[in-house]
């Protein structure tokens, strides 16, 4: 089957437009060296071709004939040998319009007078009419007009003394029109309006803003020439100017001018369009710095005409195509099998918008396209999926076929869907933030928080392991007797030694034995304490060092990176375990010396006559022995106590520092989640997320609720104490809390174990990140369901990284009118320029004023509505500048109409919206 298709079934595209050259034969500045007419025609085509220019406006003064030859000229270009055959193809595929040029009044400060151009329709039935409603209407500010023999007045010709065309050239030097009279021409005829552009010149030569600068006009309303100028642009569709500054200027885009303030003073915004302005065959498609005029359109009349409708988006002035996308990132095609006839839709890299009736089968294409592509893609629909399978076919720009590659598909109430439901959307969130945290400050959040819930439960392990052990040292303690009761029973006991001495063992001999005695016992001491550290210390030699997990730490890295720190810590690892080995060896060797002294001191002590005496006294005064004896346990039990109590101290100011770590550490987690709150920042076009802390309240009170018996009023002023004041006084509650589990205070349900209630509750992170969305300025939980929608639409794209084709199914079951209208409507302007899309709309702002390159229009067959060879679904394609009448006696209904009919036909407000987009900027009516 023969696809039923506009001439233009790829809508509108770039292309380089030349509308302002001159040809040899030109009533002014005629500098071309050909030596005939063809000749030139040949020059100008074969440099037309090798700059791939698509339309040229043929320009002269007040006159067709030229154009008119290079009509004839291309219609007679098969006889031509100059060109192939695919050249002669392309010659008659560029598009050609008359440019007239025109002078008007008054002079500027050059004395040049204002060059203003009319680029007229190059339909023959309109050529045919200009002779008398233009070119025979026209007449200056005197009132006399112009025909081929010049100036002429009452009918008179003013120079009878010339020939026809010296007279003509000597009218067009001295015909100038008046402002005023060349307005009041177009309007008293509305349909040469229609069918002419008119650009002014913008020249400081010979263009309106060499009458002053324009910009003054935003400065001084009451000039004489300012008023010319205003009314000449005003007069004026569209600016002959390659000047940025221009650009700007026109478009309201300039800083201090904004876009009312334009259409004020100028009646509308303006296209900046451009042309090479040839007088000479090196001038041809030869613009100033090498900078082509591109018009996004068909190359029709009509097509022009959109650049008044979209001033900004429709022309650009530069070197390379606009809007330019990778090969492998845009769909050039697709091709469907229905009842057995194969359908090719050509697609634009820009915007593509699928329309039809209910049940035409907009949704349906849409949904092939994406299967086709993405598998992954799941298609309900049973007759999808059987069309899916029967050879459909997609091409991309880069020449690969079925190539399974990257798209990112909503389908319909995709967005809404998203919008109501908070973990969708705060997963969205997740995955946009995770995405753009280029300093990885949430990765480095999420290590502090994972590696400070392991340091403060290895903390909390040693924490309640030091208050075990000091707990069994204080039992023990209470064991061993009270310690000023030992003391006081040693005095008793020495004091009952000295009364009971022999008459041959003097008191000097007593002191002397008891002090010998004392430091014996002391050095035995010494002497047992120090072969326990031997012990000890050979204890010491076999644990490790390291922590056996710390390696882990390292699954993180690169496996380069990974062997690298890995090697590292080994080395350390074993340098450190060696020298540690080695100092332990090297302690014991030095206390064994302490050992060997010990001994021989002890055995100098018991050699010593003082310490014999006393010892042969001793076993003759059994008294005497039996208190010395007593003397002596009560003083080894006293300095058992007081070992242990050193210990006891010891551990206490362990238990101290442990505490206080457990403590820091836990309110780090204040302190990191607060300087993360301070310094992440995610925004793009007015779209701004930002974190917040939110304490997790229920999952606290439920770790208590499962731990502690809330019968005690304890126990519940603890538990509402926590929840209620722990985001203010976080702090103070963990230590009153880690104070009162040490010292076992708190009463739990049976089974449970203190133990685990503070590691539950320390070594927890109690608040949770949460995400803040706002657009302008708007929460997202304040704004309409359509906006939120809205918003989901620009998170998925906007902050997306991918320059993958984009489909979307109804965009609009999601939205608010005033949604799709005021922001969807703009936001496509914007996306389609970095990614082609693709979207299913019964929305006709969507179509209009998003401003689609390429409507695809789908039809169901029926009895109402016929399809050729009365296939099931058939497509037409082409921009919304393709227009063209309701014929009435066809059947087949894609054929019945252009494009833009089919649109204002089947989406509701279809009129509307194109009368919306041509008044959006107080442009005239552009006819549809």
């Amino acid at each position: 089957m023969t696809n039923v298709q506009p001439t233009y079934p790829r809508g509108a595209e770039w292309r380089k437009w030349d509308l302002h050259i001159h040809t040899k034969g030109t009533q002014k500045n005629d500098n071309f060296t050909s030596a005939s007419f063809d000749d030139f025609c040949v020059t100008m085509f074969q440099k037309a071709l090798k700059n791939d220019i698509s339309a040229i406006g043929i320009t002269d003064y007040f006159n067709l004939d030229n154009y008119r030859k290079i009509k004839s000229f291309i219609d007679n270009i098969d006889k031509n040998i100059s060109f192939d055959e695919n050249e002669k193809i392309r010659i008659k595929n560029t598009f050609l319009l008359p440019n007239v040029e025109l002078r008007i009044l008054p002079a500027t400060g050059s004395g040049s007078l204002i060059n203003i151009h009319c680029l007229f329709n190059p339909d023959k039935s309109f050529l045919v009419t200009l002779e008398n409603d233009f070119f025979g209407s026209l007449e200056t500010a005197g009132g006399h007009k112009m025909n081929k023999s010049g100036i002429i007045s009452s009918g008179k010709s003013l120079e009878p003394n010339l020939d026809d065309q010296q007279a003509y050239r000597k009218g067009i030097e001295c015909f100038h029109l008046d402002t005023s009279k060349l307005i009041s021409l177009f309007d008293a005829k509305p349909s040469l309006k229609d069918n002419c552009i008119i650009a002014v010149a913008n020249s400081s030569h010979d263009g309106a803003s060499a009458l002053q600068e324009h910009y003054k006009l935003f400065e001084n309303e009451n000039g004489s020439l300012d008023a010319v100028r205003r009314s000449i642009y005003k007069l004026s569709d569209a600016i002959f100017s390659g000047n940025p500054t221009d650009r700007e200027f026109f478009l309201g885009e300039k800083k201090g001018i904004n876009k009312d303030a334009v259409i004020h003073k100028c009646g509308s915004l303006k296209p900046c369009i451009h042309g090479s302005d040839a007088h000479t065959e090196d001038e041809l498609f030869n613009p100033d710095k090498g900078k082509f005029c591109w018009i996004k359109s068909n190359t029709t009349f009509e097509g022009l005409k959109q650049i008044i409708c979209e001033p900004n988006e429709r022309v650009r002035i530069q070197t390379n195509k606009p809007e330019e996308k990778s090969g492998y990132q845009v769909i050039e095609s697709i091709s469907v099998d229905h009842d057995n006839c194969r359908q090719t839709i050509l697609l634009n890299s820009n915007l593509n918008t699928i329309i039809g009736g209910r049940s035409t089968g907009k949704s349906t294409l849409l949904k092939l396209i994406a299967h086709a592509i993405d598998p992954s893609v799941g298609i309900d629909e049973a007759h999808i999926r059987d069309m899916s399978e029967n050879n459909t076919e997609v091409n991309w720009q880069d020449g690969e076929k079925n190539k399974s590659r990257d798209i990112e598909f909503f389908k319909q109430s995709h967005m809404y869907e998203i919008a109501r439901d908070q973990g969708k959307k705060d997963k969205l969130i997740e995955s946009i933030v995770r995405g753009k945290d280029t300093s990885s400050i949430l990765d480095a959040y999420e290590n502090f928080c994972s590696s400070n819930k392991s340091t403060i439960q290895t903390n909390l392990d040693d924490l309640f392991e030091i208050q075990a052990e000091q707990n069994q040292r204080k039992s023990l303690l209470k064991e061993k007797g009270d310690k000023e009761g030992l003391e006081k029973e040693i005095k008793s006991i020495e004091s009952k030694i000295k009364d009971v001495h022999s008459d041959t063992f003097t008191p000097e001999d007593l002191i002397n034995y008891e002090e010998i005695k004392k430091h014996l016992l002391a050095k035995e001491q010494l002497l047992k304490q120090a072969k326990i550290d031997i012990n000890e210390i050979q204890i010491l030699k076999e644990e490790n060092l390291f922590d056996q997990s710390f390696a882990y730490k390292f699954n993180e890295l690169s496996d380069e990176t990974s062997k690298t720190i890995n090697k590292i810590y080994s080395t350390i690892k074993e340098n450190a375990l060696n020298n540690w080995k080695s100092r332990l060896t090297e302690t014991v060797e030095l206390i064994n010396k302490d050992v060997s002294q010990l001994q021989q001191d002890t055995k100098d002590i018991s050699n010593n006559e003082s310490y014999k005496k006393g010892e042969l006294h001793k076993e003759k005064n059994k008294q005497y022995s039996e208190l010395s004896d007593r003397l002596k346990i009560e003083r080894k039990k006293l300095e058992e106590i007081l070992s242990v109590q050193k210990q006891v101290e010891l551990l206490e100011k362990q238990k101290k520092e442990l505490f206080s770590l457990v403590v820091n550490n836990h309110n780090n987690y204040v302190e990191r989640i607060s300087s993360l709150v301070l310094e992440f920042n995610l925004s793009h076009d007015d779209i701004e997320i930002s974190i917040e802390k939110i304490f997790r309240k229920d999952k606290c009170m439920s770790l208590f609720h499962d731990f502690i018996n809330l019968q005690s009023n304890s126990n519940r002023e603890l538990v509402e104490n926590w929840t209620n004041s722990y985001v203010t006084n976080g702090k103070q509650l963990v230590e009153n809390f880690l104070t009162s589990a040490l010292n076992g205070s708190i009463t739990l349900k049976s089974y449970k174990d203190i133990k685990d209630l503070t590691k539950g509750l320390l070594t927890e992170n109690w608040f949770s990140v949460s995400y803040k969305l706002t657009y302008q300025n708007d929460t997202f939980e304040k704004m309409s369901d359509g906006k939120k929608a809205f918003v989901v639409l620009k998170l998925l794209l906007e902050f997306s990284d991918k320059q993958c084709p984009i489909l979307i199914d109804q965009p609009e079951d999601s939205l608010d009118n005033r949604a799709i209208y005021n922001e969807l409507v703009s936001y496509l302007k914007q996306k389609k320029k970095s990614r082609q899309i693709i979207l299913a709309t019964h929305n006709a702002n969507i179509v209009v004023n998003a401003d689609a390159e390429q409507v695809i229009v789908c039809n169901q067959h029926g009895d109402g509505s016929k399809n050729r060879d009365s296939i099931k679904f058939q497509y037409i394609s082409g921009g919304i500048e393709s227009t063209m009448p309701k014929i009435q006696n066809t059947e087949i209904v894609l054929e019945s109409q252009g494009i833009r009919e089919h649109i204002c036909e089947i989406l509701e407000g279809g009129t509307d919206a194109f009368e919306k987009r041509e008044h959006k900027y107080a442009i005239r009516r552009v006819s549809r």
